[in-house]
């Protein structure tokens, strides 16, 4: 049993059009084709630096020599077949992809920097969120910030949005949530477990 799960950011400055299609060579079958499915560059990007780092994650601990073939549960959580003492999570951001890997369910979420709406902090937060966002010195990163917790233990679950966002708090007493700054300031990452 892992007492604390395995975390890995990478960049995806690296990858382009070139990289998917030589990674897609040695990938399982049916990962291949549901990349290939996608019909957005960026996407495609996105689940291939994925599982690529997964796969790197995996071997480097010695957690598996083959490829796991990733499957999706009812919620859309994802999970290893023929593995379920493996508890993994991805995310992705325009320039960054996260995997966390545990012995236990795991919830991982990453936000690079943008512009927030207002509707959508009203949409998101509950009334003291959002009042700490209002007197926040950069608010969008503030709101970045509560929203990875917030996603990262929906993610964990495994359930997906079955309750409105406004009542999950950013703190909870049963779980624990890391979060961490991305390089140079530029979003969060959080991880439940």
């Amino acid at each position: 049993m892992m007492p604390q799960p395995l975390f890995q950011i990478k960049s995806l400055f690296l990858f382009d059009a070139h990289a998917v299609e030589e990674c897609l060579k040695w990938f399982p079958t049916e990962q291949a084709e549901r990349i290939t499915g996608f019909s957005n560059l960026s996407r495609k990007i996105e689940a291939t630096a994925s599982y690529s780092l997964l796969v790197e994650m995996l071997r480097s601990n010695g957690l598996l020599k083959e490829l796991p073939l990733i499957e999706y549960a009812e919620g859309g959580k994802p999970y290893i077949k023929n593995y379920p003492e493996l508890h993994f999570n991805l995310s992705h951001c325009r320039r960054y992809v996260a995997v966390a890997i545990h012995s236990s369910p795991v919830g991982v979420d990453i936000e690079c920097r943008r512009k927030v709406s207002q509707s959508l902090i009203k949409k998101v937060c509950s009334e003291d969120e959002q009042q700490s966002i209002a007197v926040a010195q950069d608010p969008d990163m503030e709101f970045l910030r509560l929203w990875t917790r917030k996603e990262s233990y929906l993610k964990y679950t495994g359930t997906g949005i079955v309750e409105p966002l406004t009542s999950i708090p950013p703190q909870l007493s049963s779980h624990i949530i890391k979060t961490h700054p991305l390089p140079e300031g530029d979003g969060w990452v959080s991880i439940c477990f």
